[in-house]
């Protein structure tokens, strides 16, 4: 079964409508001054035209501002086994009457096009097997601001990944990181897996900082994945590898 399939106009209908009878939890991805920000939303309700997903509010979302008519923005939410993802343009924001009666603030936005669906087992963090390495260079600020080299290019630090998914990773690094990235800290990332293997690059925030003797685990959130076409092919060889370790983690408990 592949692990991000494309969905398309009834398809889409047929997952948007259970999606608002559950008022399933969904994230709202937009660009602000060069970095990925989220914000918590869910969807409300669906026809063949429009979605309308509840208006961000509360820490993370001075949410109002940052959205306008025709801005472009991605929405994903989970249901039952499955990720979905989708970007399209927000044609209004106001207040709705659900069904049962309560009001709330909307975005509404134009139906889709295409709406991806992801395994959600692919989300399973999953720890890299001895015989493999995955390694890590990060850089504070995200893709967009890789250093150069030079006297002015600003730090990157390098690591072991110890666990990957779908959603992000962890990273085993130096212990002096810690005084440099805080958790929240928005970072780019590049990570190869295998020597001279393949290389995928993401932003990704920092979600957790753990001490250890003499190094430091980091644990990282991807961020956009999913709403452009290199993250998209990123989200693919993730998948792959999370697959290939989760095989081979099953294969070495069978014969223990």
């Amino acid at each position: 079964m592949a692990l991000l399939k494309n969905l398309y106009e009834d398809q889409i209908t047929d997952v948007l409508a259970p999606a608002a009878i559950a008022r399933a939890r969904a994230v709202i991805t937009v660009r602000n001054d060069g970095r990925w920000i989220n914000l918590p939303s869910k969807v409300l309700a669906a026809d063949d035209d429009h979605v309308w997903v509840e208006a961000p509010s509360g820490d993370g979302a001075a949410a109002e501002h940052q959205f306008s008519s025709r801005q472009m923005f991605a929405v994903s939410f989970k249901l039952k086994h499955h990720k979905y993802l989708f970007t399209s343009k927000l044609e209004q924001a106001q207040q709705i009457e659900l069904e049962d009666g309560e009001v709330c603030s909307a975005l509404q936005i134009v139906l889709p096009e295409r709406m991806q669906r992801l395994s959600r087992r692919t989300f399973e963090r999953v720890g890299i097997p001895a015989n493999r390495i995955v390694r890590a260079s990060f850089w504070p600020g995200g893709c967009d601001a890789e250093p150069t080299g030079g006297e002015e290019g600003g730090p990157v630090f390098l690591g072991a990944v110890t666990d990957i998914s779908a959603g992000g990773f962890s990273v085993r690094t130096d212990k002096d990181v810690q005084h440099i990235l805080e958790v929240g800290f928005i970072v780019g990332a590049r990570l190869v897996f295998g020597v001279d293997g393949e290389t995928v690059y993401a932003d990704a925030q920092c979600r957790h900082v753990t001490l250890e003797d003499e190094s430091v685990q980091l644990g990282f959130q991807f961020l956009g994945l999913g709403h452009t076409a290199a993250g998209r092919e990123a989200l693919r060889t993730i998948g792959r590898k999370v697959s290939e370790y989760q095989h081979q983690a099953r294969v070495a408990e069978m014969h223990y």
